[in-house]
């Protein structure tokens, strides 16, 4: 039994290193004890979703019938007060209807602090499970791309476990949409495409736009945004049928990485993209 997170993405030298899709250091095994104390973990996270929920999060379905129009920010849901007496790191909470993620997304700002979060729990406590963080290279919870990492914890659904074989077709088609909340706002988004990739693919790895709620009328970065993606989705493993129109009518993308295999010290890493 293993506790998959993958090596950065670019580079292998350093346990995290300058420029790399740091989906996590080196993978590590997990005894039995260490599944019971994930079990723990998770009934933490859980508990903190349901005190920290001010109100129901607004059906999609009566909000439109538009695969990008259910991106358009709504009122945050959560309490984020609470949530910053926990951690103030706290950047995000994020959740995917069809699977188990209902979990916070902290901020970093340094190699130290994903080395920390890889290892650490939101309490600060020691847990082989982590704590999904958001990529520093990433211009904040609302900027146009953000990339959030957490571990597979093989043989459970803890953390990102569930996107694990996401980019297979079918296992992708039962992904429901996203929410991800900020103290600003909560957004709603569609799964469009997931892939399979080496850890030294680098085509995710743009977060050169800026926050998506900062436009400023630049027609050319939003078209280079929907090129980007456009060439994500030509290579993707799992693609959604409405995926041109999702694409055409995008301004932001969360991607969720996590690894593809169960065994440790293995380069695949699952990606999976939603937008809105």
């Amino acid at each position: 039994m293993s506790r998959q997170m993958g090596v950065p993405l670019v580079s292998r030298r350093r346990a995290i290193g300058m420029g790399a899709l740091a989906c996590g250091a080196v993978c590590i095994g997990v005894g039995l004890g260490s599944v019971a104390h994930e079990t723990a973990c998770s009934c933490s996270y859980g508990d903190l979703a349901q005190a920290t929920r001010l109100g129901a999060v607004p059906s999609l379905a009566a909000a439109t019938d538009s695969p990008a129009s259910t991106g358009a920010s709504r009122q945050a849901q959560r309490d984020w007060g609470a949530l910053h007496e926990v951690n103030q790191s706290v950047a995000a909470w994020v959740s995917v209807q069809g699977t188990d993620i209902d979990l916070p997304v902290v901020a970093t700002h340094s190699e130290d602090d994903q080395a920390w979060y890889l290892t650490h729990d939101l309490w600060g406590r020691s847990a082989t499970s982590g704590t999904p963080f958001l990529d520093r290279r990433c211009d904040g919870a609302s900027a146009r791309h953000v990339c959030a990492y957490a571990h597979h914890m093989t043989n459970t659904s803890g953390m990102f476990s569930q996107l694990q074989e996401a980019y297979l077709q079918e296992r992708f088609d039962r992904l429901g949409p996203l929410t991800w909340e900020t103290p600003e706002v909560l957004v709603q988004a569609e799964p469009l495409c997931a892939l399979r990739v080496d850890a030294s693919w680098q085509e995710i790895q743009r977060f050169d736009w800026g926050g998506a709620g900062q436009d400023t009328g630049d027609r050319d970065d939003v078209a280079s945004f929907r090129a980007w993606l456009e060439g994500i989705a030509a290579q993707a493993d799992a693609l959604s049928s409405q995926a041109d129109q999702m694409i055409a009518q995008a301004t932001r993308c969360i991607t969720l990485v996590t690894c593809s295999s169960d065994f440790a010290m293995q380069r695949w890493r699952t990606l999976a993209l939603w937008t809105c």
